[in-house]
Formats: structure tokens, sequence, C-alpha cells
């Protein structure tokens, strides 16, 4: 397994990231990984943003965490989750140009802030395989685009959340399994890092043909 600290460019903005690329022969999934709110302190190295990158990369699939504009050492200013869509889509423009990977097997994946970018993306740009949400920032609205999306998905929810209070939207959910709620996680996920690994590693799994 290596990683690579990588710039890449969304026209004149450079973009810092980390790329994960499995070791072996073949064509490879990928996964891009989008942080929280930049305002509030988020980067790529969050917690629950490592925790999806590294269930990736214990399933040998590609990945990139990555931060938005104005964070850390990428270029430009936060732009309200508008630039921020432009970024990602510059994140799978990167992933499109590098050898062996399947690009019929490409996810994104988002937590809080990031999950909103990452849904609206997902619903657009059909390079979108699939989509993993982790507590996202969500108004009603983009929870009934959620549920029209089509491709495999997954959501995972704090049962202690009040930030994304899911009791709001359980009746959206029904008995539909691409739904989790995790007893006892909060907004924050911290000390649930490994159960978000598990449930992640199991999600990959299902659903890009990985050995389980």
């Amino acid at each position: 397994m290596k990683n690579s600290v990588i710039k890449f460019s969304n026209g004149e903005l450079f973009l810092e990231g980390v790329w994960h690329v499995p070791e072996g022969s073949g064509s490879f999934p990928s996964v891009v990984i989008c942080h929280p709110h930049p305002l509030y302190g988020g980067d790529m190295d969050n917690n629950v943003v490592t925790a999806i990158f590294k269930a990736a990369t214990i399933k040998s699939v590609a990945a990139l965490r990555f931060n938005f504009r104005g964070v850390g050492r990428s270029g430009g200013k936060y732009d309200k989750g508008v630039g921020e869509q432009s970024d990602l889509q510059a994140a799978l423009d990167f992933i499109s140009r590098q050898p062996r990977m399947d690009h019929t097997r490409l996810m994104v994946a988002g937590y809080s802030f990031g999950g909103n970018v990452a849904l609206n993306v997902a619903i657009k740009d059909v390079r979108v395989q699939g989509i993993i949400l982790v507590s996202p920032g969500f108004d009603l609205e983009n929870w009934l685009r959620f549920a029209d999306f089509q491709k495999p998905k997954f959501v995972m929810l704090g049962s202690q959340d009040t930030s994304v209070p899911w009791q709001g939207y359980e009746k959206y959910f029904g008995s539909d399994r691409k739904y989790r709620i995790i007893d006892g996680a909060d907004h924050s996920w911290s000390g649930f890092e490994d159960e978000l690994e598990k449930q992640t590693v199991q999600f990959l799994s299902n659903n890009l043909n990985l050995e389980k």
C-alpha cells in the first residue's frame, strides 16, 4: 500500500490531497472523500474522513482525501458549498487521469458539510457510481433527493447527533438497509471510528464486487 501527498488543479487553484493506490495488478475501484465544514475546523485529516479512507485501503480500493479550497495548503477561499462542488469534480478528474482505475466502480463519500457537497455532485456527475454519507448536513429536499438516487448508497447517522437528528427523517427510511443509526454516536463520531470503518468496509465489499 502506498499513500502519496499530492496536488491537483481546479482551474487556477491547486488543491492538496492524500492519494492511496493499492498494491497489485489489475484495475482498482476508487473513492473520493469530502471533509466537514471548513469554517468549523473541517479538513482532510478529520477522524471520520480518515476512518473512511482507512476502510478503503483495507479493501484495496484506491482512495483520495483532499482539502477543499481555502483549507490547509489548498488555494482559494471558502465558497459556501458551490466552489467546493467544483473541487470535488476536479478530484474526480484527477482520478480519471490515473492508470489502472476502474471507472465503472468510482464512488464519493462525505461527512457533514462534505456529505452535502458529495450528494450534489453525485446526482449530476455520471462518473459517480455510488455514495457514502456520514451525518450529512441535509435539509428535507436533500433527503428526498438522496432517497431518489438509484445507484448504491449508504448513510450513517448517530443516535445522539443533535446537529443532524435522525428522528426528523425516520419516516423516509422505512426498512431500507441503506441507512444505519449508530447507537451512542454524536456528530463528532469520537470513539466510533472503528464502527465507521467496519460499516464502510461492509458497504464497499457488497457494492464494489470485492473479496469478502
